[in-house]
């Protein structure tokens, strides 16, 4: 199998980003993602760790590490958009 460069890897999960925050994000994902635990923030996660996925696949991970990495940013991610917007949020900033 191939190996994808670094530079394609970095631009298609850039794309993958600008898909999940900005394309597939609705309404109700953002106006609750300040919510622990709300399924609108849930759902933003699940967003990204389905077009994580396909690029993966692509990059050659497999096995156990697959799921890990996808595991692992939609942790991560949840976490950083829940601090940011409940931080937006509690400033009153729009």
């Amino acid at each position: 199998m191939t190996e994808l460069s670094p530079l394609y890897l970095l631009a298609a999960f850039q794309v993958k980003h600008f898909l999940g925050d900005y394309v597939f994000q609705t309404a109700y994902i953002l106006n609750h993602r300040r919510i622990w635990g709300h399924p609108g923030g849930l759902l933003h996660v699940l967003v990204h760790a389905v077009l994580t996925l396909p690029i993966l696949l692509v990059a050659g991970v497999h096995g156990w590490l697959l799921p890990m990495i996808v595991l692992g940013e939609a942790v991560f991610h949840y976490h950083v958009d829940w601090t940011k917007d409940l931080w937006i949020y509690r400033a009153g900033w729009p």
